[in-house]
């Protein structure tokens, strides 16, 4: 009779640290969805919980207990880095956008830098063709007045 009740109790036992490791699990998935000091304040009260059970549990159940406990931590870290990914793409995303607007500005020094550079040449092809244009009406001139005193001279 009293292994009976024993093996009951042992029995009732394993089913409460079945539902209390249920329980656990349940928690663990709520957690994923907090931000990231509530997930280390409900680790620290969790670890608690997890250290009473240790004491009460049998060797075999400890070290179920301790692949849980694992478990929980490694998806913990995962939450963490899954958390700091997107911190870093918007990091990276404002040095892209940074270095194109460098970029677009030092064309556009570069445009205007030729575009100055361009106006003049062109103002000093202007200005020798001006002169260019000078000189040979100079020399027109010249030679119809040579003709025309030449004309008068032969008269």
């Amino acid at each position: 009779m009293r292994m009976k009740k024993k093996k009951e109790t042992m029995t009732y036992t394993k089913i409460q640290t079945n539902k209390m490791l249920l329980l656990l699990l349940m928690l663990l998935l709520l957690l994923m969805g907090l931000l990231q000091q509530v997930l280390l304040l409900l680790m620290v009260l969790l670890q608690q919980v997890l250290l009473l059970l240790m004491v009460l549990l049998l060797q075999q159940q400890v070290l179920l207990l301790l692949m849980v406990l694992l478990l929980l931590m490694v998806l913990l870290l995962q939450q963490q880095v899954l958390l700091q990914k997107p911190k870093q793409e918007v990091q990276q995303q404002q040095h892209q956008q940074e270095q194109q607007e460098l970029q677009q500005h030092q064309e556009q020094q570069q445009q205007q830098h030729q575009e100055q550079h361009q106006q003049q040449h062109q103002k000093q092809q202007q200005q020798q063709h001006q002169k260019e244009q000078k000189r040979k009406t100079r020399e027109k001139m010249c030679v119809l007045l040579k003709k025309k005193f030449c004309w008068h001279d032969i008269v």
